[in-house]
């Protein structure tokens, strides 16, 4: 898929949700199949004191403010920062938090009364 199309596809979904973000997939989950809206798992902070728990599910934050170079820089961050294998996903959700990278957001949805992972939209 090249660059033009992935910003499209972007756009698109700016159109239709809330927040949205784009995650490069750590090597044990590269080769899942998710369906589109799935939820996916919250993501976990890795300390030496051992592994925390998020209140949502990490990623590289797009918003409108964001133009086309600017998501495309986002989308080759997230696959050469964050995935072994260079899977990045498109995801989204109606809520966030700020996380602790830079334009990192923790991205959730409210299903009941409490806060899931992101909803995944679909690969880039």
């Amino acid at each position: 898929m090249n660059n033009a199309k992935r910003v499209e596809i972007v756009r698109e979904a700016l159109e239709n949700h809330n927040f949205l973000g784009v995650r490069g997939l750590p090597h044990p989950d590269n080769n899942k199949k998710y369906r589109k809206n799935q939820l996916l798992t919250k993501s976990y902070a890795h300390y030496d004191e051992g592994d925390i728990p998020l209140s949502g599910t990490s990623a590289i934050g797009i918003t409108d403010y964001d133009d086309d170079d600017d998501i495309v820089r986002k989308i080759e961050r997230a696959q050469k920062e964050y995935s072994e294998a260079g899977r990045v996903i498109l995801i989204a959700g109606n809520d966030y938090l700020d996380g602790e990278d830079i334009d990192e957001m923790l991205i959730r949805n409210e299903v009941g009364f409490e806060y899931r992972g992101a909803r995944y939209i679909c690969d880039l």
